[in-house]
């Protein structure tokens, strides 16, 4: 589904950039989108056509589109630059597919080669005769089960926690312990909160929303933390730097207070929001890469010390003797 919004937003940004009414635009949308969000874009026609607006409409249908797509869409459409701000939307769902896409290719063999070798290291011991065939089973499920539930815990909390929920915020905070993962999720983070405020800036929206929608298309809430005082500074007639709260990318704040002393922080957002996407991609095809050592050195450790038990206990039978 995630695919279809992207696509939807481009095609919507594309016609409405071409000059087509935005209810035009949503009907040939209609046409042009996958079956399963379809209908969804002819009620949301239908709603735009009554005289609502179109984050308006968006709002109905809170399980597909995200608070943050409704509130940059909203503020567009207040400065009359939805186009771009559809567009920018676009970019954003098709760079997070991208980074989901690798890190999930990089997990399939893996886990395949884990839940295998799961069920072989106790086999020596059933074949022996030391443990029955029900206890090599619950041994290996239990191998599984170190790996399966924090796993099916992690997508639990994904799926059906509020995005700035707490259990979201402590899951935050463990992604930021792990190495590599942690580099590549802060430089996504701060990439998402450059390209937004750029974006937006762009679009002639007004700074102090600017910044508060900003902060919320943080993807990691840790990482939001250090801006959010940013939004306070803007409010009291600050430059925004004044707030930020380190630890942040090397160079980050004093060059983002360039931008704000020459007065093209519109500039100086898009290139650190380029330089932190760059980084970020690094980062994540580093950790796509290394995860599956990791898994494949833990499987080969696991299976030299089930040979190695089994052999003792030979050796220590055959002395016995």
């Amino acid at each position: 589904m995630a695919k279809n919004i992207d696509t939807f937003y481009y095609n919507l940004s594309t016609m409405l950039d071409a000059g087509f009414p935005i209810t035009r635009a949503l009907s040939v949308s209609s046409k042009t989108s996958g079956h399963n969000i379809r209908k969804v874009i002819l009620k949301i026609e239908k709603f735009v056509s009554e005289g609502n607006p179109l984050s308006a409409a968006l709002s109905e249908f809170p399980k597909l589109f995200e608070p943050l797509d409704i509130d940059a869409i909203k503020a567009a459409e207040e400065s009359g630059h939805l186009p771009e701000i559809l567009k920018m939307l676009a970019d954003s769902h098709q760079f997070f597919q991208k980074i989901i896409k690798r890190i999930t290719s990089g997990l399939i063999l893996p886990a395949l080669i884990l839940f295998i070798a799961a069920f072989v290291i106790p086999l020596p011991y059933y074949f022996f005769g030391w443990i029955t065939l029900q206890q090599s089973i619950l041994r290996s499920l239990a191998i599984i089960s170190i790996f399966l539930i924090p796993g099916l815990c992690i997508y639990a909390i994904i799926k059906f926690t509020p995005k700035t929920g707490p259990l979201r915020y402590l899951l935050d905070i463990i992604s930021l312990k792990i190495p590599l993962l942690r580099k590549g999720l802060e430089h996504l983070a701060v990439s998402r909160f450059c390209y937004t405020f750029h974006l937006l800036l762009k679009a002639g929206v007004p700074i102090i929303q600017t910044i508060e929608i900003s902060v919320k298309s943080t993807t990691n809430l840790v990482v939001a933390g250090r801006f959010k005082n940013g939004i306070k500074k803007a409010q009291a007639g600050y430059n925004i730097s004044e707030g930020f709260k380190e630890p942040l990318p090397f160079g980050f704040i004093d060059l983002w207070k360039t931008g704000e002393e020459s007065g093209q922080l519109e500039i100086i957002t898009k290139k650190l929001a380029d330089i932190n996407s760059d980084a970020a991609s690094h980062n994540m095809e580093q950790f796509a890469f290394w995860l599956p050592k990791l898994v494949y050195s833990l499987v080969c450790i696991m299976m030299i010390i089930a040979i190695l038990m089994a052999a003792s206990s030979i050796y220590g039978s055959a002395l016995s003797f």
